[in-house]
């Protein structure tokens, strides 16, 4: 989504030549404004197939696997073993949990980000985090996420993506390829 592919696009930048991406959505109209390298051309096409191409028109020597999946199928758990680290961008507790188990059972380090938007009466509230998630360490849980309460782009009281959006994503990409380094 949004916040992987501007994380991507600094991996690339910075020369990480081995990735897997993961993701079973497809390029929207209504997310085009923070989808790096995505054009309106690119509605309908899987993310990850454009999160490929755009990678590898800026370093074609790169590896990139692009799986159209969720993280919890089989073909995504398959190269969790292979992983030096893996990094998630993931919309809900539920997920981010299922790759914390798959991490753990292949004893991978897990760097978790995300974004999100509440809206407090008035007031719009914006915040991002990268957490790093150790074998053996704590997990989710224990950072405050809840299950079954999701707290991604849009809370409940907001009707419009605010545009600040593509900053905090921007900068919390930025934060997270700092600690990958």
């Amino acid at each position: 989504g949004g916040l992987g592919s501007v994380l991507l696009q600094n991996l690339v930048g910075l020369g990480f030549r081995h990735i897997v991406c993961v993701d079973p959505d497809v390029v929207a109209l209504s997310n085009l404004n923070r989808l790096a390298f995505a054009t309106a051309d690119d509605v309908g096409v899987f993310k990850v197939d454009v999160m490929r191409r755009g990678s590898l028109a800026v370093d074609p020597l790169m590896e990139i696997l692009a799986i159209n999946q969720p993280v919890d199928s089989l073909l995504v758990s398959a190269h969790f073993a292979n992983a030096d680290l893996v990094v998630t961008c993931l919309d809900n507790v539920e997920a981010r949990l299922d790759v914390v188990a798959l991490c753990s059972e292949a004893g991978r380090t897990l760097v978790d980000l995300g974004t999100g938007f509440t809206a407090v009466g008035d007031d719009l509230r914006g915040s991002g985090q990268v957490l790093v998630m150790r074998p053996g360490g704590p997990c989710p849980l224990c950072a405050g996420f809840r299950v079954g309460v999701n707290e991604g782009y849009m809370s409940e009281g907001l009707r419009l993506l605010p545009i600040s959006v593509v900053t905090i994503n921007m900068i919390v990409a930025g934060v997270a390829a700092e600690v990958l380094l």
